[in-house]
């Protein structure tokens, strides 16, 4: 839901901004678009702030009174980034990784410290702001920017710290995908299904890493002109599949686990190379439609590519590795 990459809309349809927040906001920050959406638009909490009666000794185990509502209930793992206000007894950026009723919750890991005061508030750290069709436009528009300017909560007597978060939104015919989630990096590695952390549901927020390190290399391929969404992703979900297990068994790697004789980075970069060299739809109008001359483009359509990406020699012909 939070961190798409890369940030796209379509053209014509109404569309949901999220914005995750580092920090307790002092107040709901404005997003704004600039041109050609030029539109401004002040950001809602995803979900409600739940008040805190109390923290248990394990510092992990969290009553809330009232009761919190069952939306809110849904904001755990990957989505229970949150912010635990307990005022003098200090302010602490937590994940929520699962409720136990209604006015229970248990974090992911334990408060760093016990802290002095056990009352206070949690704030769930995602915004959002809604944009109509019209809003949106109906016309393709790349690298709109956007910026968050917000001031994150230190404390009742301090003013606060200044922050500003910004970025680029794509709106585009077709957004790009590649179609992998968190069951298709299992398909491919079996065995990384025992492996979740705590803090986590799924290896989605991996799959999202592994997508901005895809679209790079894409970009790094494609000539002036020429942008992700008008290509058929899912030519390139194999890539995507295995730079994410890539990236979730570096993860393990650094803390003592080792598998050397696996290498998903190598592979991934093989069968990339595979694939950019002929690819099966490249939509060079926007249009949303296989036109003449839009079906298997072959490697020689590119100018100025790092011919380095082309050398075979760079890569050993062999089919990619597959755990079970």
């Amino acid at each position: 839901m939070t961190g798409a990459y890369p940030m796209q809309a379509t053209a014509g349809a109404a569309w949901r901004f999220y914005w995750r927040a580092t920090a307790k906001p002092t107040a709901a920050p404005d997003v704004v678009f600039g041109a050609p959406l030029s539109v401004t638009k002040t950001l809602t909490p995803l979900r409600a702030a739940g008040t805190v009666a109390s923290v248990a000794a394990d510092l992990r185990t969290i009553t809330l009174n009232p009761a919190i509502g069952a939306s809110s209930r849904g904001l755990v793992g990957d989505e229970g980034a949150a912010w635990l206000d307990l005022g003098q007894g200090g302010q602490f950026p937590v994940r929520v990784a699962t409720f136990t009723s209604s006015t229970v919750l248990v974090l992911a890991e334990p408060l760093p410290t016990r802290p002095g005061n056990g009352t206070g508030t949690i704030h769930w750290l995602t915004y959002y702001a809604n944009l109509t069709s019209g809003e949106v436009g109906a016309d393709v528009a790349r690298r709109v920017p956007w910026r968050v300017q917000w001031t994150a909560y230190e404390g009742a007597d301090h003013q606060g710290e200044p922050r500003h978060d910004q970025g680029l939104l794509d709106v585009v015919t077709t957004p790009f995908s590649t179609g992998v989630g968190h069951e298709a990096v299992l398909d491919l590695v079996p065995m990384l299904a025992d492996m979740v952390p705590a803090r986590q549901r799924s290896w989605e927020r991996q799959v999202q890493i592994a997508l901005r390190e895809v679209v790079g290399w894409i970009e790094e391929a494609l000539p002036r002109g020429r942008f992700v969404d008008q290509l058929a992703g899912d030519q390139f979900a194999l890539v995507h599949a295995l730079l994410a297990a890539h990236h979730i068994l570096q993860g393990h790697r650094s803390v003592g686990y080792r598998r050397d004789e696996v290498d998903f980075y190598a592979d991934a970069k093989l069968e990339f190379a595979r694939q950019a060299k002929r690819l099966r739809w490249l939509d060079g109008n926007s249009d949303g439609v296989v036109d003449e001359g839009e079906t298997d483009v072959p490697a020689g359509a590119y100018a100025a590519v790092p011919t380095s990406l082309w050398q075979e020699s760079d890569y050993t012909d062999t089919t990619p590795t597959v755990v079970r």
